[in-house]
């Protein structure tokens, strides 16, 4: 085999891996995740569960970029898509998620962290030094 099949087949073969990404699960979604912020996701469970859901993700995200930002104090760049200075309250946090899932409606099929994770970088920056 010469390499430009080697080359040509590792191209197909990398095109065909990503159109063969899985599909996010309905319940892991930005749009399932809003409506869980809200309790109305239309499941079964309790809206106080559903909300219960919506806090802890969004307080498991908000620990990692406030760690993200505190490295710079040891010497390190904070990631700059992670980054959150002040832990807002929980209620500014979700806020900042509504409005940015309502002004990004192209993103609500992706995963959830995907969503909360600009919203909060974006609401919330990391303060410099």
């Amino acid at each position: 085999m010469k390499i430009f099949d080697i080359v040509v087949l590792t191209v197909l073969a990398s095109g065909a891996a990503a159109q063969e990404l899985p599909k996010v699960k309905p319940i892991n979604t930005s749009e399932t995740m809003l409506r869980m912020c809200d309790g109305n996701y239309p499941d079964g469970t309790s809206p106080n569960s559903q909300k219960l859901v919506c806090s802890f993700r969004i307080q498991g995200i908000i620990e990692i970029m406030i760690q993200n930002c505190l490295s710079q104090a040891h010497g390190f760049t904070p990631l700059s898509s992670l980054t959150m200075a002040k832990p807002p309250s929980l209620g500014a946090a979700k806020q900042a998620y509504i409005n940015y899932m309502n002004a990004n409606p192209q993103i609500w099929g992706s995963f959830w962290s995907h969503a909360v994770i600009p919203a909060l970088s974006e609401a919330f920056p990391c303060e410099e030094g």
